[in-house]
C-alpha cells in the first residue's frame, strides 16, 4: 500500500471591500482568485520530504509534480485534507487542463479526530501538542503569506519549512492516531498470506481473538480480533455458524 501524506498552502483571496465589519466580496471585486502557493508530501516509511512552490519552480512544474503523485498513492493522508487540501488540488487540476487523478483513499486525520474525540480545540497545532508533544513551526503570522506574495525569498523560504514541518506532524499523528481510524484502506488486500490474519488498519500481524461479536441485525455472529500494535478493533469477515470459528479471515 502506498501511503502518501501531504499538505499545501494556498493565497488569500485578494478583493476589494467597503469596511472593515460583516462584509461580503462580491465576485466583480475580486482581484486575485485563492491559488495554491506550496506543496510538501511524504511517502510513508520513506525519509525524503517532497515540495514545490510557484516561487521555487514555477505554477505548472509545481502542480505537475503533486499530481504524479497522487496519481501513484493508493492512500492520501492528510489533515482537514478531504474539505480543503485534495479540493483545493483538484482545482488546480482541472484549471490546468488534467483529468481526475487516479482513486485513492483519503485518510482526514480531522475527521478521526472530531468522530472520536472531545479536545477543547481540534486545530492540528493543539491535538499534536497534546498528543505528540510538538507543535507546528511558528512565524509571523499573515505577513509570511504577504511576504511571499511580494516575492520575498526568505519568506518563501520559511513558507517551504513551515510546509514540510506539517507534513512531518501529521504523519507522526497518523501513527498515533492509525487504530482509531474507521475508514482506513484494509491493509489485508494488500498482503500475498491471505492465511493469516493481519490488521486491517496497520498490516501488522500481532492480532489476537477477543471472541464471538453480533452485528446490528443479531443475525451473523464475527470473530472479534484486537490487533496488539495499533490497537484498532477488527472483525473476521466470514461469519461463525454454530458456535465454530472459522480461522482463514480477511480482517475488516
Amino acid at each position: 500500500m502506498r501511503i502518501l501524506t501531504l499538505d499545501i498552502e494556498t493565497s488569500p483571496i485578494k478583493g476589494f471591500v467597503w469596511g472593515l465589519w460583516q462584509q461580503n466580496l462580491m465576485l466583480d471585486r475580486i482581484i486575485d482568485p485563492t491559488r495554491m502557493l506550496s506543496w510538501s508530501a511524504k511517502w510513508y516509511d520513506d525519509d525524503e520530504v517532497l515540495w514545490a512552490s510557484e516561487f521555487h519552480h514555477g505554477r505548472e512544474s509545481m502542480v505537475l509534480e503533486i499530481y504524479d503523485l497522487v496519481n501513484q498513492a493508493d492512500v492520501v493522508v492528510g489533515y482537514n485534507s478531504k474539505k480543503f487540501d485534495m479540493k483545493h488540488l483538484n482545482r488546480e487540476f482541472i484549471e490546468l487542463g488534467l483529468t481526475p487523478p487516479t482513486t485513492y483513499k483519503d485518510v482526514d486525520l480531522l475527521l478521526t479526530v472530531k468522530k472520536n474525540f472531545a479536545f477543547p480545540s481540534n486545530k492540528l497545532d493543539y491535538v499534536a501538542g497534546v498528543l505528540l508533544g510538538r507543535h507546528k513551526l511558528s512565524h509571523a503570522g499573515f505577513q509570511l503569506w504577504k511576504d511571499c506574495l511580494e516575492g520575498k525569498k526568505a519568506a518563501w523560504d520559511q513558507m517551504i519549512d513551515y510546509n514540510i514541518e506539517d507534513v512531518l506532524i501529521t504523519e507522526e499523528l497518523y501513527d498515533k492516531l492509525k487504530g482509531w481510524i474507521s475508514n482506513h484502506p484494509n491493509w489485508g488486500l494488500y498482503v500475498e498470506d491471505q492465511e493469516n490474519p493481519v490488521c486491517r488498519n496497520c498490516g501488522g500481524n500481532h492480532v489476537v481473538s477477543k471472541g464471538g461479536e453480533y452485528t446490528d441485525t443479531n443475525v451473523f455472529r464475527y470473530q472479534r480480533y484486537k490487533c496488539m500494535d495499533c490497537g484498532a478493533n477488527l472483525r473476521g469477515r466470514q461469519s461463525i455458524k454454530g458456535g465454530r470459528k472459522l480461522s482463514k479471515q480477511v480482517l475488516i
